[in-house]
């Protein structure tokens, strides 16, 4: 009895650690489909199977891929937003205002600033407005934090 429960331990924490591993690459395999050239409806699908796939992970294993994950899916809804879509942009743009691994990762700050300058008197949607335009500091702020995991 002893045995059989040691053995579905093991055979339980080896499916996590495939879980996690499959993950990353699916992160892996997004940041590099960005950096080849990447359109819209194939980053959706990727950015889809990713989160499928580290929605396998046990919440507690998830550590670092969960900051990255939630940046490619809000760089998803600003890409996919247009200018009409206010409210869809002043939410993406005020989550990321209040996510600070996100706001405060580089070259986030200079997003902010820009869209500071565009309309200070509604700062979210202006960096919502100004994400839709260039995914770009969510991709590298997503990118750094990739390449920090082993």
């Amino acid at each position: 009895m002893k045995r059989t429960l040691i053995t579905i331990l093991i055979s339980a924490a080896t499916v996590f650690a495939q879980s996690a591993r499959d993950a990353t690459t699916a992160l892996r395999a997004i940041d590099s489909a960005i950096t080849a050239g990447i359109n819209y409806h194939d980053y959706s699908v990727r950015v889809a199977d990713a989160k499928v796939k580290l929605d396998r992970v046990p919440a507690a294993k998830r550590g670092k891929l969960e900051p990255i994950m939630h940046t490619y899916i809000l760089a998803e809804r600003v890409w996919g937003a247009t200018p009409e879509m206010h409210e869809t942009l002043k939410a993406a743009g005020a989550e990321i205002l209040a996510t600070p691994d996100i706001a405060n990762c580089p070259p986030m700050p200079l997003a902010i600033k820009r869209a500071t300058e565009i309309k200070p008197d509604d700062v979210p949607y202006a960096l919502g407005l100004f994400l839709s335009s260039t995914q770009l500091p969510l991709f590298k702020c997503a990118a750094n934090k990739l390449a920090a995991i082993p």
